[in-house]
């Protein structure tokens, strides 16, 4: 099973986001998930201009710090194989 925090999404058009919402979290009128990351927004425009990724934070600030913590964490692997050769 995924977890919401774990989906992250954006739909062109309301009727997508609506199916999106219930295909990805499900029909169940029993499962309720409080938060999604699943966005209403046509991303075409952005990825022709190039400023996807930062429409993508915009969106989804959380990504800002994953994205950070991630590239300490490289960093850090890329130092560490650096002083072992």
């Amino acid at each position: 099973m995924l977890l919401p925090p774990h989906i992250y999404g954006c739909a062109p058009t309301e009727i997508i986001y609506r199916i999106c919402l219930s295909y990805i979290l499900g029909f169940s009128e029993e499962i309720t998930i409080q938060k999604q990351n699943i966005r209403l927004c046509d991303t075409l425009k952005y990825a022709k201009e190039g400023t996807l990724e930062q429409k993508l934070l915009e969106l989804f600030p959380e990504l800002k710090e994953e994205s950070y913590a991630e590239k300490e964490i490289q960093g850090e692997h890329i130092n560490q194989n650096k002083q072992a050769v």
